[in-house]
């Protein structure tokens, strides 16, 4: 869990995410990704589902339905398998479990990346952020890695300098890494 750096209570806890996670994290993935978003099936690879665009609209239409008779609530039942064995998936879930974030991390021998930490923008700068990236490295470490590595757009200045205050240091780039021809800084940090 993470407070807010001023006394307060916890903002979020996190826990492992699940297929049932899929239409939330999709629309997650969606506002803070823009064209860089992984598709719906990409996602759902991600967490280990093998979900038909069929399936993907009818999970889409339930948790529609699901959010409306609840007045906007998330749903919150959590199906611990199926996610890769060589990926870790971890969501952000506010009080009264709203999902506000979500990270997923690929770990391969000694070797981990960062491949997603998105945080739902009406909930940045309040350290969701920080909170999934140190459970991803803590899950890194647990996993035997003795580093990680990521990609971030070098205009993403508030995700830069989160990498770094976390000690990633960058080692290269990446040049028109991104849609739209924005370039990757390549960083990574010693576990």
């Amino acid at each position: 869990m993470t407070g807010d750096g001023v006394g307060r209570a916890p903002l979020v806890t996190l826990r492992p995410a699940s297929v049932s996670d899929l239409v939330t994290l999709g629309d997650i993935e969606q506002r803070c990704m823009g064209p860089d978003a992984w598709s719906r099936e990409a996602l759902a690879a991600e967490l280990g589902a093998e979900t038909s665009a069929a399936e993907t609209s009818a999970a889409e239409t339930r948790a529609a339905e699901t959010r409306a008779a609840e007045t906007g609530a998330a749903e919150t039942g959590a199906d611990e398998g199926g996610v890769r064995p060589t990926r870790y998936a971890v969501v952000a879930e506010r009080p009264g479990g709203v999902v506000v974030g979500y990270a997923v991390l690929l770990a391969v021998a000694t070797t981990a990346d960062v491949l997603r930490v998105a945080v739902d923008p009406a909930h940045r700068g309040r350290g969701v952020g920080r909170a999934l990236l140190a459970d991803l490295l803590a899950e890194a470490s647990r996993r035997g890695c003795d580093a990680a590595l990521l990609e971030v757009g070098v205009p993403n200045s508030a995700a830069t300098a989160m990498y770094r205050a976390a000690g990633f240091t960058e080692i290269g780039r990446r040049p028109r890494y991104y849609a739209g021809g924005t370039d990757a800084s390549v960083m990574r940090l010693p576990l």
